[in-house]
């Protein structure tokens, strides 16, 4: 992890024996999900929370020989508390990011599935394999459910008689429109209208009911192989085998939008909603990254060495002036909250302090439980950053002295 602004490495998480091939960040819990070609899956920690031993636990939730191949891809939905893997087994398997059990394998892919993906804030899980079959499958809401039921399934037709593999794919909900955009092996992109699936088995936005109160923090290791009886493995022809019968014919998809993008696969695809007008940034195997809007229309190329870039597209100002405002406030309570710093400082230890802002903005003293409030409030509003240890500084300390 490293930081964004200076390039500082921030922190090491434990590694996989193979190829690292999915990373997720929960922001809401602190922690990061990783999948690798080691067939595990880890949940690994991201705050300095103290464990039973006294050290800060590095891992929360392990998950070994999840499949039984090479794991490819992963997706997390917020929103159901759902892990959803792919392979080269030809699976998709749905974890509980909680409890890390198996709530299901969804089969009908016959190749590698390459690309996952949450059709939030619906929800639907968007499958896609190496021979360019797609798939959508309804996914649980609650425990009484079932555990996912498919939607639809279609080919990425590249001419009428070849199909093209989806490297890169991403959704917007636009106007009560769901759209999914597709990019492909042969650089071609397509923007697909899948609306009518929510008007035929009438969904409503993603919610998931828990019988029991949430903790993210739960520690769990499972090996699905070893001791499968505990582990919870489920057997060939078991209800947790779930097999792709489609519910609705493939016309449900409908296509909007179809451009070449770019000569190579893409392999970066993006939804860009800062723009006064929405656009979609893609970046290939050809080098290149492009600014489109939906209607297939070029807004701006980032090439290295190009003097004057021409970009065709208007930010919007309401995200920036909201910014702006909230820096502005922030700006204004800061010497009323030192000042009252100050005042609880100097009556505590009952000695004079350097002025920190004129004594006219100093307010009355306050209580302990009021200053404790004030730090919170000091410590949201001043940025994070991280200190290094100052040995050197105080080894010339010491050489001076």
């Amino acid at each position: 992890m490293f930081d964004p602004m200076s390039g500082v490495l921030l922190k090491t998480f434990r590694g996989h024996l193979q190829e690292t091939s999915g990373l997720c960040y929960v922001a809401a819990d602190h922690t990061v999900i990783s999948c690798s070609w080691d067939r595990s899956i880890v949940i690994h920690n991201d705050t300095a929370d103290i464990g039973v031993t006294g050290k800060p636990r590095e891992v929360f939730r392990v998950i070994r020989e999840a499949h039984s191949a090479d794991i490819l891809c992963m997706a997390y939905c917020p929103a159901l508390d759902l892990i959803a893997t792919g392979s080269r087994d030809c699976t998709v398997r749905l974890w509980n990011y909680e409890t890390c059990k198996l709530e299901g394998i969804l089969m009908g892919h016959s190749s590698d599935i390459l690309v996952l993906r949450f059709l939030e804030p619906f929800p639907l899980l968007l499958v896609s394999d190496s021979n360019g079959v797609l798939s959508i499958w309804k996914v649980k809401c609650s425990d009484a459910e079932a555990a996912a039921d498919c939607m639809v399934k279609w080919n990425n037709m590249h001419t009428l008689e070849k199909t093209s593999s989806v490297t890169a794919l991403t959704h917007c909900y636009l106007e009560g429109r769901l759209l999914i955009i597709l990019g492909d092996e042969k650089g071609d992109l397509r923007i697909l209208n899948t609306s009518q699936i929510l008007s035929e088995t009438q969904l409503k936005v993603a919610v998931f009911t828990r019988s029991k109160p949430r903790n993210p923090t739960r520690l769990v290791e499972v090996s699905i192989d070893v001791n499968s009886k505990k582990a919870g493995r489920p057997e060939q022809g078991s209800d947790a085998y779930i097999p792709c019968r489609p519910r609705l014919d493939d016309h449900v998809v409908v296509q909007v939008a179809q451009w070449k993008a770019h000569t190579e696969a893409i392999k970066c695809l993006h939804y860009v909603e800062d723009t006064l007008q929405p656009v979609l940034f893609t970046a290939g195997l050809d080098q290149m990254a492009r600014l489109w809007s939906l209607s297939g229309e070029l807004k701006g190329v980032l090439k290295q060495g190009q003097a004057k870039a021409r970009w065709d597209f208007v930010l919007r100002q309401e995200p920036h002036a909201r910014r702006a405002q909230v820096a502005q406030t922030t700006i204004q309570r800061l010497p009323g909250a030192l000042g009252r710093l100050e005042t609880h400082l100097a009556s505590s230890t009952r000695r004079s302090i350097s002025p920190l802002v004129p004594r006219r903005d100093v307010s009355p003293r306050l209580d302990d439980a009021d200053m404790l409030k004030e730090l919170a409030e000091l410590e949201e509003m001043m940025p994070r950053a991280e200190v290094a240890p100052r040995r050197d500084s105080q080894q010339s300390k010491r050489s001076r002295r």
